[in-house]
């Protein structure tokens, strides 16, 4: 059954590791848990993207905070060449796509694209997902070692194909964004003194 991610972008505000703690306690205070289950700081934007357990968390609670709520399904997970390597980095392209060039897109992904980026040298984990409504639709995740993955040739003989060509020009509303992961432990600590959470996937 595919798995949902219940994605909450927090736009222009850069969480640090206090603040993450601070909006960890409202949290709790507020649900008896600690719904985040990942934590992506921009290193492009002042941007910070919460993945969270479950939905139905009380907008008030971001009190202060502008943010955007996306319910999101996963569609393709592919472990990557470096998996069970740490991946402090996630790198995240967002974009919607040409009505009459959607299926090529999506066939792009699942045959080609994601599986030879899978396939690089610092990558640790590659998804697809899908947005139930709103623009941007489509989402492809990447957890990475190191950002340099992306300089590398491997990498760039991936993005650089006949395939990849074709499609790319039909993206709409596109946003690529590397994110460093925020510390969930450290930001929860104080908040609670037993973290209920379990190991999870990333997006």
């Amino acid at each position: 059954m595919p798995r949902s991610t219940h994605l909450v972008k927090i736009l222009g505000r850069a969480l640090d590791a206090d603040a993450l703690r601070q909006l960890s306690s409202r949290l709790v205070a507020a649900l008896g848990v600690n719904p985040i289950k990942d934590a992506l700081a921009s290193t492009q934007s002042d941007d910070t993207y919460l993945i969270l357990d479950r939905a139905d968390i009380d907008p008030a609670l971001f009190e202060g905070l502008r943010t955007e709520t996306v319910e999101l399904t996963e569609t393709t997970v592919l472990p990557g060449k470096s998996a069970g390597q740490p991946a402090p980095f996630h790198y995240i392209v967002e974009t919607d796509i040409a009505p009459d060039a959607e299926g090529d897109m999506n066939a792009w992904y699942e045959q080609e694209h994601l599986p030879g980026l899978a396939a690089v040298e610092g990558n640790v984990l590659s998804r697809r997902l899908v947005a139930a409504q709103g623009s941007p639709r489509y989402y492809a995740c990447y957890d990475l070692v190191d950002p340099s993955a992306r300089q590398t040739a491997a990498w760039t003989a991936v993005t650089a194909t006949p395939w990849s060509s074709r499609v790319r020009p039909s993206f709409r509303n596109t946003r690529r964004t590397i994110f460093a992961r925020l510390p969930l432990a450290s930001a929860s600590a104080s908040a609670s003194s037993s973290d209920p959470r379990t190991e999870s996937d990333r997006p």
